[in-house]
């Protein structure tokens, strides 16, 4: 699965469970595409257009983290926060600087896609 911020693709290091797999089995027909608002500093929010499983944990985020919050909405860091969250993955290959430049905004565009390999 790929994950595009403004259509800006980032690589993602994804998680395996539920959550995940739903979202990978989802965009098989279509692409997932959440608008999504800058929220307490720390976060990009939007809805998505169904609920996924939830496994939720209290965890600590930091930048580049994407969890899924309430089973309907995506979440993708910029800073770190608290809260519980099902995790789904990891934006990799970006500083956290990158992430601030290209989370830091009003409002993003958050698409996911699948992708050839399978992930």
């Amino acid at each position: 699965m790929k994950l595009s911020v403004n259509n800006v693709e980032v690589d993602v290091e994804w998680e395996d469970n539920a959550a995940t797999r739903g979202l990978h089995e989802a965009v098989q027909t279509a692409p997932i595409s959440v608008t999504a608002h800058r929220y307490d500093g720390v976060e990009q929010v939007g809805a998505l257009p169904r609920s996924f499983p939830r496994t939720d944990t209290n965890m600590h985020t930091r930048a580049g983290d994407i969890v899924l919050y309430g089973g309907d909405h995506l979440v993708t860091f910029f800073n770190s926060h608290s809260w519980s969250y099902t995790k789904l993955g990891r934006i990799t290959g970006r500083t956290h600087s990158d992430l601030v430049d290209l989370l830091d905004v009003p409002h993003a565009t958050i698409t996911l896609t699948a992708s050839n390999s399978g992930n």
